[in-house]
């Protein structure tokens, strides 16, 4: 079991959300997106508190450090996502969405 799940970015396609990401959002487990993008999967991400997104290799060596002590400490990496925020991006909400914009409801 992955405490921590890698979603790699592309910064120079700014706004392309791949179906990884909102798979990863669903399993409740920390995202690292690296690098970030500035753009829609970095907001995802940050808006969700479903993850990180270091912004140089500096900060990733970081980030990936002190999630090593917390697993090693507590045998766990704690998940502090949104669950309100993160159902809308799951496929139910999504589907309600589409749905009323074909059907107009």
């Amino acid at each position: 079991r992955a405490d921590v799940l890698i979603n790699l970015s592309w910064p120079k396609h700014k706004g392309i959300l791949g179906g990884k990401l909102f798979d990863y959002l669903g399993i409740k487990r920390n995202i690292l997106v690296f690098p970030g993008d500035e753009g829609s999967m970095e907001t995802v991400i940050k808006e969700t508190n479903a993850g990180c997104v270091p912004q140089d290799k500096e900060e990733l060596t970081k980030v990936i450090a002190d999630w090593c002590i917390e697993k090693k400490t507590n045998g766990l990496v704690s998940y502090k996502g949104d669950l309100d925020k993160i159902k809308q991006f799951s496929r139910d909400c999504q589907n309600d969405r589409y749905a009323s914009l074909i059907f107009g409801k």
